[in-house]
């Protein structure tokens, strides 16, 4: 039980994605954030404000693909 262990998991369909992320809320706000400006700046892309949320698995379901 590494207190500094983080897992990720990106899962992406054709133009829908997901991240998963074993960590704080605070290091999910970050990495949001940094997808955000990466996708804006070197892909001139923007993510749905609709879509795009953070929830907490152990307490609410999440929608991916229908499912």
């Amino acid at each position: 039980m590494d207190p500094n262990f983080r897992r990720l998991t990106f899962v992406r369909y054709a133009d829908d994605w997901i991240i998963g992320i074993r960590g704080s809320r605070e290091e999910t706000v970050n990495i949001l954030n940094r997808c955000f400006i990466f996708l804006k700046e070197q892909l001139k892309l923007d993510l749905s404000l609709e879509k795009t949320k953070i929830t907490n698995l152990g307490k609410e379901k999440v929608s991916f693909l229908g499912t």
